[in-house]
């Protein structure tokens, strides 16, 4: 396991918990201060992708978005205010092999932040994040994994985050838990 305090991991329970919301809310409050790089796995292959990878492996390829039209989750990320986004489409089981080819591509000084429960495996960020949508009581086997090594569980609640995505910071080396705010 990679240790990297320059790593945010958000994961959460399922669809529709407001991960890429938060990832995006986060990115506006951090981008204004320190270069933000954003990474999106997804462990489903989306036929829809218009561009060819920048990389490919076995089971799994890397992307870097480029377009800002704002309808995919990684477009969303780079009009929050990232630097650069990854869009990587990967099996967990294959996660080791695609942080190999992607940890030389971010640039050092970067806060990263990364939408993908099954990271964790594999890198030990400064903060893991879990998202659940309010009143969501069924935990996905994943999340609940999850819950002894997560540094905050985070609610989210039609448009709005509980903590707020104001207290999670980055110093200029690691991500922050500020409880003070």
């Amino acid at each position: 396991m990679k240790s990297r305090p320059d790593f945010l991991i958000v994961s959460g329970n399922g669809r529709n918990t407001g991960k890429t919301s938060f990832v995006c809310e986060v990115i506006r409050n951090i981008s204004k201060e320190h270069p933000v790089t954003a990474i999106k796995v997804s462990p489903h292959q989306h036929m829809t992708q218009s561009r060819d990878p920048m990389l490919e492996g076995k089971g799994f390829s890397i992307r870097e978005e480029k377009d800002k039209d704002g309808i995919k989750d990684s477009s969303r990320m780079l009009l929050s205010g990232a630097q650069r986004v990854f869009y990587i489409e990967s099996k967990d089981e294959a996660l080791a092999n695609v942080l190999d080819h992607l940890l030389p591509m971010i640039d050092p000084g970067h806060a990263v932040i990364c939408e993908s429960g099954g990271m964790r495996k594999y890198i030990k960020p400064s903060l893991l994040l879990l998202l659940n949508e309010a009143g969501r009581a069924e935990l996905k086997p994943s999340y609940s994994e999850l819950l002894p090594i997560a540094d905050a569980t985070v609610i989210f609640n039609e448009n709005a985050f509980n903590p707020s995505t104001k207290v999670f910071e980055f110093d200029g080396s690691k991500w922050i838990l500020n409880t003070e705010f």
